[in-house]
């Protein structure tokens, strides 16, 4: 028990010291008008902002330390400060799935609750778009997504249609050798042979690198091992709520969105 306590911590305070470094040499806004700064990139700076947040937050349920709370705010401003799409949709939903599963409270409470929660995103999204700071900050990207998922590919910002592309090859290959794929890390070798013109990315999306490297064999294979862990922890559901909750779900999300996005 008192190594996975030390964990926790570690989880909670190593994104600290990045976002020290960070701020330490580019401020604040380091990420204003780059996604990544001294090598360090800004979807990583988020990502571990948000897992020591949501870390935090445990650890503060678990110990009522304040500590713990302030941990829990700084992390989660650097998350938002990161820009990164990733992490500040990660916070939204793990929020969200955090509040739907909590057993300590009733259900008129926590609909309620729920429902605030959804206004409150509602209106950060609100003014995400309309406030020119932020929406210089992210909201241009979080535009550029949406255009992009919406098929108006000419208003879709680079990343969101590079990564459209990156499916779209990869559809392409998997489908000509479905079975057991290209071999490990070949979607990048492929890049280099029938792109040229472009970086020879990885995939940038968890699904399409193993299908196309693997195939649906070892696509089954690996994700197999996380639906086994799932239904192992919803067999013991009631008994462990609580962890669950607070440590299960967080990084149950934050996990699969960082594999399935890249």
């Amino acid at each position: 028990m008192k190594r996975i306590s030390l964990s926790l911590i570690c989880t909670t305070v190593a994104p600290l010291i990045l976002e020290i470094r960070i701020v330490a040499s580019g401020g604040l806004f380091a990420f204003l008008n780059t996604r990544a700064f001294g090598g360090i990139s800004a979807n990583t700076v988020g990502m571990v902002g948000t897992f020591g947040l949501f870390t935090a937050l445990a650890l503060y349920r678990l110990n009522k330390s304040r500590i713990y709370l302030l941990f829990a705010g700084i992390n989660g401003c650097m998350a938002l400060l990161s820009a990164s799409r990733k992490a500040l949709m990660s916070i939204v939903v793990i929020a969200i799935l955090t509040l739907i599963f909590n057993r300590n409270k009733g259900f008129l409470e926590k609909t309620w609750k729920l429902c605030a929660a959804v206004l409150f995103f509602i209106f950060a999204a609100l003014l995400m778009f309309d406030n020119p700071f932020l929406y210089n900050l992210v909201g241009w990207r979080f535009e550029g997504m949406i255009n992009g998922f919406l098929g108006t590919e000419s208003q879709a910002d680079a990343s969101t249609e590079t990564r459209m592309e990156l499916v779209e090859y990869g559809i392409e290959w998997f489908q000509s050798r479905p079975l057991n794929g290209y071999g490990g890390d070949n979607f990048r070798y492929l890049m280099s042979i029938y792109h040229r013109g472009q970086t020879a990315y990885y995939a940038h999306n968890n699904f399409i690198e193993l299908l196309v490297d693997y195939g649906i064999l070892g696509f089954i294979s690996y994700y197999s091992m996380y639906i086994f862990l799932m239904f192992k922890s919803l067999s013991n559901y009631k008994k462990t709520l609580e962890c669950f909750c607070h440590n299960y779900l967080p990084n149950c999300w934050t996990t699969y969105y960082g594999i399935w996005h890249g």
